[in-house]
């Protein structure tokens, strides 16, 4: 994968795609491989680390809620629990990501 300035450059198999930010919902770790998934309801297989994820993903949009998840917290619709939402999707929170997530998210509760 390759970073730009408005999306990703991901290779599945022998094919290279350009996968706007703006379009990619979340990330998942699958062993080796990360499955991106793409509105409208597309899912891309590609060979990588969620370290090299983080390096190539704009914080300013995406946060890693979950040793295996980043999402764009732009797509976000909701979060209860240890859970967030993109739409129908339940996304789990790791507790150590909570509180940094329900900051970014704008819900963290002052005490």
């Amino acid at each position: 994968m390759d970073n730009s300035a408005e999306g990703l450059f991901i290779k599945e198999g022998r094919t290279t795609c350009f996968v706007p930010y703006t379009d990619l919902l979340w990330a998942k770790a699958e062993g080796n491989y990360i499955a991106l998934t793409i509105r409208p309801d597309r899912t891309r297989l590609t060979r990588n680390t969620m370290l090299k994820l983080n390096d190539q993903l704009p914080g300013d949009h995406f946060i890693r809620v979950h040793k295996t998840y980043f999402v764009n917290i732009s797509h976000v619709t909701g979060i209860s629990g240890s859970n967030l939402f993109i739409g129908q999707q339940k996304i789990p929170v790791g507790r150590i990501y909570k509180k940094e997530t329900e900051k970014r998210l704008s819900l963290h509760k002052t005490k």
